[in-house]
């Protein structure tokens, strides 16, 4: 015979607990991967703009000179130093004009060709060794004492009793010369911003 229930026993069935279908569903939340943390777009933005505007800070702030005089005196200082340049371009071509007077005064036209070379040899033969003596010295005592050297080969090619005298004395305006444009481009270098710099630089070249 088979064996019948009791009366009023439930069928056993899936469980329909609500508490228990909640507790899966977090257990299955906390499994899953976090979503990764995305960064603030708007602090990005912020750091960029504060970068930006130090730059354009820093373009727009304008050096102090490097010197103690401006205006008037600073336009007689510039011009002064650059005459000098002059002198030295007119001194390497004046040669050029003065060949005749001086093969009917001196007569050696053998020797005619050393005018120009010993210039040029005493101007390049001391360009280097100017500029480690400028870097060691006073630019200014040193760029004076080029300029008398200069003035001092040429009052020797004025009172040259010959040809071989005419030659030292061109050899000598070579060597103060070179010292003289090479303080030239010192002086400016130093009492000049980078800004400003190279139109002083370019009157060099305007003087030559």
């Amino acid at each position: 015979m088979s064996e019948e229930k009791p009366a009023g026993t439930a069928p056993v069935t899936a469980s329909s607990n609500p508490d228990q279908v909640n507790q899966t569903a977090t257990t299955t939340t906390n499994l899953a991967v976090p979503d990764k943390e995305m960064p603030n777009s708007s602090e990005a933005t912020s750091v960029t703009g504060d970068f930006d505007s130090e730059k354009n800070q820093i373009a727009t702030e304008s050096p102090k000179p490097p010197r103690e005089i401006s205006g008037i005196k600073w336009a007689i200082v510039v011009l002064a130093i650059l005459s000098s340049t002059f002198l030295f371009a007119l001194d390497n071509t004046i040669v050029a004009d003065v060949q005749p007077a001086i093969v009917l005064h001196f007569g050696s036209v053998d020797k005619l060709a050393w005018l120009s070379v010993a210039f040029l040899v005493g101007a390049a033969a001391t360009n280097l060794v100017w500029g480690k003596i400028y870097g060691q010295f006073n630019s200014k005592w040193m760029y004076i004492f080029c300029v008398f050297l200069f003035e001092l080969g040429s009052a020797v090619c004025g009172a040259a009793p010959n040809m071989d005298a005419l030659i030292i004395g061109r050899a000598i305006c070579g060597v103060g010369g070179s010292g003289m444009y090479v303080g030239v481009m010192t002086l400016l270098a130093s009492t000049t911003t980078m800004h400003e710099r190279p139109m002083y630089v370019g009157g060099t070249g305007l003087t030559w």
